[in-house]
């Protein structure tokens, strides 16, 4: 701000002095000779007092090419005395003046050459030994005639750029590099990749892009506040730098987000060598402002030129490398791959159809059951969003529910699902107790309880008969409004289910913060149940805890009857799952619950080998799920 205050007044003098005298080929040129002799006659030092402090000097050349207007001052500038202006031809003078190695400047050349042709001429750099110093001047000037056409001079501006040029250097700087680490910033990085990418040679030289950001950088700031964020970015920096070369490039993208140019590496190990002592520098524990912190960082790499020929495909493809990392567990380091921009524009595709499937009534839902083990009945019934899609056929919720967050299409969808799923479970399916499933990315939204309320209300189903379930990464991030939500939601009488439990972080603090209602097991344990006993032992503690808690326990992805018969031990108290029935229709549903046997159940093989091989079948009355 000091830069831009000192520079405005002086762009605008200038501005002023332009439009006073309409430079450069503006207007006819010609004057009367009765004019032009005033003018010429007026010296330096009557010019107006704005002129003494002004960075500009009006001048005007005889026919013979000698200073008759602006002399004093522009001597004073060169430290030369007024008459050699006045006597010599004011072009000599310039270029036995001049900084620049050529005895005839570029500037100066050029101002012969259009004066030579009598052409105008704009804002022709000069550099040249002044007084103080070197000084900088943008010369602009025009020719001047007679009304008869005779040849009376030029008339001309100086502008002096000194403390602008000087100036540079510092606002360059200031423009390529990161205020809070002093690394490069996005600017700089693209300027060097610009470079490496220019001048490869022949054969190209193999260089490297990397970019990384931390995985839980949120969760420090959030925790230990935002200057130990800031020192923890710091630490980050000095880190990345004290691996890599002095050829090498570190830059702050933004946020939690750094880039690393490796330039001129000798092969692709090189590469990974250095990428594997980044990953090891970077995500060791360190201590900022007396706090220990504990950084992880995700790493995406690009190689040059094997993965591109532009900056944006470069940087492109280091990006979906990092996702890549991202999804694959995060803390790890992933190498561009052509089936990564495959899977990037299979997203692109699949985000422009997606909206458009609910106007074109693409979006459907499919219900699979809980039953209650003890009791043997049908007790409730999550939701299940589809999307059949007429060219691309079924696409699953595990691809396109990402691409709806990452969009902004999730909370339409959303609302659509609650709405079908209460007006489903109203019309159809009884009396039966229905879930659905919200997204973090959903619960963060602030019409989240509108959109409940409003499937309630037009469909007429009362609250409790509707449970909503969320992960733990909505309790990970708990935002004020996360929370809002979760309260607002249980006071309609709605019921909460926490999905997947067991397999985030601090899942009891989570217990404690909020009154869920139910607890649903991971399908990662109950798919471990008979062959690891620690996973035994993991599902009893869960069923325990919500029995002392007043919770439900739900065991996800029951797919053999010994599995059954495990979660009915531990006192799980249902179970979801193929082995019980496959997601289907409301209608079909609907069948399934009015042909039920309480009294049949699935039974482990080896029970039904004990009991004979009459018995060793499915027992009758067991409904399809078909």
């Amino acid at each position: 701000m000091p830069l831009l205050s000192a520079y405005l007044p002086r762009m605008s003098a200038r501005l002023r002095s332009w439009w006073e005298c309409r430079f450069a080929g503006e207007g006819s040129g010609c004057v009367s000779a009765q004019d032009a002799a005033p003018q010429a006659a007026v010296p330096a030092s009557g010019a107006a007092p704005r002129d003494e402090v002004s960075p500009d000097v009006l001048w005007d050349l005889d026919a013979q090419g000698h200073l008759v207007l602006g002399a004093e001052r522009l001597a004073a500038w060169l430290g030369l005395p007024v008459q050699r202006l006045q006597q010599a031809a004011w072009l000599d003078v310039l270029e036995t003046v001049q900084l620049e190695a050529d005895p005839v400047a570029p500037g100066v050349r050029a101002m012969r050459a259009a004066m030579e042709r009598g052409k105008p001429f704009r804002d022709l750099l000069l550099q040249l030994r002044g007084a103080d110093g070197a000084r900088w001047w943008l010369v602009s000037a025009k020719p001047l005639q007679g009304v008869a056409g005779e040849w009376l001079g030029w008339r001309g501006m100086v502008s002096d750029v000194t403390q602008d040029r000087q100036q540079r250097p510092a606002l360059g700087y200031l423009a390529h590099v990161d205020s809070l680490t002093g690394l490069g910033n996005r600017v700089l990085l693209h300027e060097r990749l610009s470079q490496v990418l220019a001048h490869r040679g022949d054969p190209p030289r193999r260089s490297g892009l990397i970019v990384l950001d931390l995985d839980n950088f949120k969760s420090i700031n959030d925790a230990l506040g935002h200057s130990v964020g800031d020192a923890a970015l710091r630490l980050v920096a000095k880190r990345l730098q004290s691996v890599l070369r002095k050829a090498d490039l570190v830059a702050r993208l933004g946020g939690d987000e750094f880039a690393v140019l490796l330039d001129d590496v000798r092969s692709d190990e090189e590469v990974y060598q250095l990428t594997r002592r980044l990953m090891q520098v970077v995500n060791a524990p360190g201590e900022v402002q007396g706090r220990l912190v504990h950084p992880s960082a995700s790493m995406g790499v690009a190689l040059i030129p094997d993965h591109g020929d532009t900056v944006d495909e470069v940087l492109g493809h280091a990006d979906l490398a990092l996702s890549a990392a991202k999804e694959r567990g995060r803390g790890r380091c992933e190498y561009f791959a052509p089936w990564m921009g495959e899977r990037s524009r299979r997203q692109v595709l699949l985000e422009r159809e997606l909206r458009q499937a609910l106007a074109r009534g693409e979006l459907s839902l499919a219900w699979q059951p809980w039953v209650a083990i003890e009791a043997w009945e049908v007790v409730s019934a999550e939701a299940l969003v589809r999307w059949q899609h007429p060219t691309l056929g079924w696409v699953p919720p595990s691809e396109f529910i990402p691409v709806a967050e990452k969009c902004g299409l999730i909370g339409d969808i959303g609302a659509w699902v609650l709405q079908r799923a209460c007006q489903e479970a109203q019309t159809v399916l009884g009396d039966l107790r229905i879930s659905v499933n919200v997204s973090p990315v959903q619960m963060m939204h602030a019409g989240l309880v509108d959109d409940v309320r409003r499937a309630l209300a037009q469909s007429g189903l009362v609250p409790e008969r509707l449970e909503v379930e969320i992960t733990e990464g909505v309790m990970l991030d708990a935002t004020p409004t996360a929370m809002s939500n979760l309260h607002q939601i249980k006071a309609l009488g709605v019921q909460i289910a926490l999905d997947d439990f067991g397999t985030g972080y601090s899942s009891l603090a989570y217990l404690r913060r909020f009154p869920f209602d139910t607890l649903k097991i991971d399908r990662a344990f109950v798919r471990e149940l008979l062959g690891y006993p620690d996973a035994r032992a993991i599902v009893r503690t869960i069923v325990e805890l919500a029995r002392l808690l007043g919770m439900q326990t739900v065991a996800e992805g029951v797919e053999e009857a010994a599995q059954l018969d495990v979660l009915q031990e531990a006192g799980c108290t249902a179970v979801q799952g193929n082995l019980l029935a496959e997601p289907v229709s409301s209608e079909a549903l609907r069948r399934m619950i009015d042909g039920w046997d309480v009294g049949t159940r699935p039974m482990p093989v080896d029970a039904m080998a004990a009991r004979g091989s009459a018995s060793a079948q499915m027992p009758l009355g067991w409904p399809s799920a078909r």
